[in-house]
């Protein structure tokens, strides 16, 4: 006997073809994404430390410096991941892909400087970077679902 929900599934192939898909590249991204280069990823990752470390959440005027610019964001996602950053030693945050000074004045594409510590196997922060990517994988992967299965898309 077929659910709702299998027969959604089994009605549209073209749909698992493109979760798949989506799940494939994610990981990939994931894995060939040299760490901090993301869009602002440097940023979000301070906020997800400072809340995995038990700060709390950040004073907007006080803590800006300390906790990044992405401190005003909604901090359910933040929240979400820093259990998951709290059993890793992100000491070596800074040092792991320093910042690229030169990266305005046009001295190159990257952002960071990528050094040996956040090449495979990935340990402290490159380890809970690559940790909290694949952590938000599933998140996204269920609003593609839910997105695809609202009733409102034409058949």
């Amino acid at each position: 006997m077929r659910t709702r929900v299998t027969t959604a599934f089994y009605s549209h192939r073209s749909l698992l073809a493109i979760l798949l898909a989506f799940l494939i590249l994610a990981t990939f991204y994931n894995l060939s994404l040299p760490v901090y280069e993301a869009p602002d990823e440097y940023a979000h990752f301070i906020y997800v430390n400072w809340l995995a470390e038990g700060r709390g959440l950040p004073n907007l005027e006080r803590d800006r410096r300390n906790a990044g610019h992405e401190i005003g964001q909604p901090p359910l996602y933040y929240a979400l991941l820093a259990p998951f950053v709290a059993v890793i030693e992100t000491s070596d945050m800074t040092t792991v892909a320093p910042k690229n000074p030169y990266f305005r004045k046009g001295g190159g594409i990257n952002v960071h400087y990528h050094t040996p510590a956040e090449r495979f196997p990935y340990r402290d922060s490159a380890l809970a970077v690559h940790l909290a990517r694949f952590v938000s994988t599933p998140s996204l992967f269920s609003s593609l679902v839910r997105l695809a299965t609202t009733p409102w898309l034409p058949r």
